[in-house]
């Protein structure tokens, strides 16, 4: 490997990190916008979890959406990304990367999408 192929590696990692980034920022707005219909006030912690657990994050998101029109605002990858890089956070053995959040479903969903960001960044 060259020095500039070096670079161009790094820039494109850099450049993946920001996309993902990018997709964790735009779930966390709809995620606000699903707040501000009231539609999630009943989303439970134990629901989320175990879309969450078992890779299926994007079934429970896509019902939630159906309510604020922000399903196709993400790709089937994005959607897929969601449901693995979702399941490694509520799955982690680690107590310190585990999540904290206990009452609210909604509150969950936007600690992961923050966590999402964090990571990318």
């Amino acid at each position: 490997m060259t020095l500039e192929t070096d670079k161009r590696a790094l820039k494109t990692d850099n450049s993946r990190a920001a996309s993902n980034a990018e997709r964790y920022r735009l779930l966390l707005s709809q995620l606000i916008a699903l707040v501000d219909t009231r539609k999630c006030e009943e989303l439970n912690i134990e629901d989320v979890m175990l879309h969450a657990r078992s890779g299926a994050i994007a079934i429970l998101l896509g019902e939630l959406f159906q309510h604020t029109g922000s399903f196709n605002v993400f790709t089937q990858d994005d959607w897929r990304n969601f449901n693995d890089e979702i399941a490694r956070m509520a799955n982690a053995a680690d107590p310190a990367q585990k999540i904290t959040v206990t009452n609210k479903g909604i509150a969950l969903l936007m600690t992961w999408a923050a966590e999402g960001i964090r990571q990318q960044v």
